[in-house]
């Protein structure tokens, strides 16, 4: 079974040290937040991305499994209550 764990389970300041765990703990991957990894659209910044995630993969052993909170950091939306 392979594991992954939540990019909101920690802070941004604490990233690094969370990594680390998740490692050691024999962790596959994180889910990632784009807008918190390339801040304002994201999904307009591909190469970014790829960036980011080989070196995830190479410092760090884990892979991206999964995008989570798409509106994560936007002040915009459609649905305003």
């Amino acid at each position: 079974m392979k594991l992954a764990a939540s990019q909101f389970a920690w802070t941004p300041e604490d990233e690094p040290a969370a990594l680390d765990i998740l490692r050691g703990c024999g962790f596959a991957g994180i889910e990632i937040a784009p807008t918190r990894v390339l801040g304002p659209q994201p999904y307009e910044k591909p190469a970014e991305a790829a960036v980011f995630a080989a070196g995830l993969r190479e410092e760090y052993g884990l892979a991206v499994c999964s995008l989570q909170s798409l509106f994560n950091a936007c002040n915009n939306f459609a649905f305003k209550t």
